[in-house]
């Protein structure tokens, strides 16, 4: 009697990849607070304008919004980059009043006035403020778990001043005058920060979530390489957003 020999043809399984999303795009913001690191460059008014800036320097709210877009090449990397807008201020204490209130010989207005060192019942603290457009540039390293992760990222941003309102002083008389158009404020008209930041990341499908640390130092003066100092402030805070992965 013959056997049948019965064969059971071979069952081949497919390779799971495990996918990840290389794309993404996120809203943030940042908010924290800010100071200045002032130095000496062009100052010949013999106010001491430079210590007295330093002296009265204080942390300041500032903030941040943006659109960022995300491309990870491999899994454990990140780069990024988008657009935003940075608020900035600056404490400095001035005449109150204007310049004119002291009796200074020279024609004055309320728009004219003294920095000095310290408040008094003729003097006032006033914020300069700066609106800049950031371009970010980062690099990131990044670690997903089930529904969580983390992310630590490095990189620069790069600022383009749109708006002031800020008093600018002058090298010779030592009177500082009130700015209120970006081409007359002795700005730096292309700024670059250092970035650090850190992220806890919770991932809901497409959708993820992040939070963290952030601090940012700028490189560059805030001012034209002819101002009476230079001026470059760093930036304490908290970021925030949302993203979603294609």
């Amino acid at each position: 009697m013959q056997r049948k020999v019965i064969t059971t043809p071979h069952i081949f399984k497919p390779i799971i990849k495990n996918n990840f999303s290389k794309w993404s795009l996120g809203l943030f913001t940042q908010i924290g607070a800010s100071k200045s690191i002032f130095i000496n460059n062009n100052d010949s008014s013999g106010t001491g304008y430079t210590n007295i800036r330093t002296s009265t320097d204080q942390f300041l709210f500032c903030y941040s919004a943006g659109l960022s877009v995300r491309y990870s090449p491999v899994k454990f990397l990140a780069i990024e980059t988008g657009i935003g807008f940075t608020h900035y201020e600056s404490n400095q204490i001035i005449t109150n009043g204007g310049a004119a209130s002291l009796s200074i010989t020279e024609q004055t207005d309320l728009d004219t006035a003294l920095t000095l060192l310290s408040s008094s019942g003729n003097s006032k603290e006033y914020h300069n403020t700066y609106d800049y457009i950031s371009i970010p540039l980062k690099l990131y390293y990044q670690k997903k778990w089930n529904w969580t992760g983390i992310k630590a990222g490095a990189g620069v941003l790069f600022d383009i001043p749109v708006n002031t309102c800020s008093y600018v002083a002058d090298e010779n008389s030592g009177l500082s005058f009130l700015r209120k158009e970006v081409k007359d404020a002795r700005l730096n008209m292309f700024g670059i920060q250092a970035s650090l930041n850190l992220h806890m990341v919770f991932h809901a499908k497409r959708i993820s979530f992040f939070v963290g640390p952030v601090f940012k130092y700028r490189l560059n003066s805030m001012f034209d390489d002819q101002y009476i100092i230079k001026q470059h402030n760093y930036f304490i805070g908290a970021e925030m957003g949302i993203r979603y992965n294609f």
